[in-house]
């Protein structure tokens, strides 16, 4: 009879451990306490005039009164799929014009290089004097530009 007792005492405890409530795992937050996930072409703020592809930028190294800066930019399109950005590596090397339109003049030329397949990098950023200012980013063809995007910002 302990052979039958020990077999349902054994049975018990499985029914009642081996059974335990389940933990599943969740989204964990990421460094900017968002949980991850899928950035969306969708949202983007700029999009280029003829293609359509979104400009995603940032600065790299921000300019002041006495100092040029720097920005990153990217160039994508959305994934048919889900709407995530994927890089377009354009038939060359984007052009930045800044502008000041309420003066009708620009700055410095900037020198624009090819980082990564649709990623780039704007050097000498420079705005020589305080204002509302464009940044062109130009795709072109010689001096004939084929698209652009422009975004507005003061400083």
């Amino acid at each position: 009879m302990s052979g039958r007792k020990n077999l349902t005492l054994t049975f018990l405890v499985l029914v009642f451990f081996g059974c335990a409530e389940p933990r599943y795992e969740t989204a964990q937050p990421t460094s900017s306490g968002n949980t991850s996930q899928i950035q969306k072409v969708t949202d983007c703020g700029s999009r280029f005039q003829s293609s359509g592809y979104c400009l995603l930028w940032q600065w790299e190294k921000m300019p002041t009164s006495t100092q040029v800066g720097s920005l990153i930019f990217k160039v994508v399109r959305a994934n048919a799929l889900d709407d995530s950005p994927i890089p377009v590596d354009l038939s060359s090397v984007p052009t930045l014009v800044l502008w000041m339109p309420s003066m009708g003049h620009g700055s410095r030329s900037t020198s624009v290089e090819r980082v990564d397949a649709g990623s780039y990098r704007a050097r000498n950023v420079f705005f020589v004097m305080p204002g509302e200012w464009e940044l062109k980013f130009q795709v072109k063809d010689g001096n004939t530009v084929q698209d652009e995007t422009v975004v507005t910002l003061i400083f």
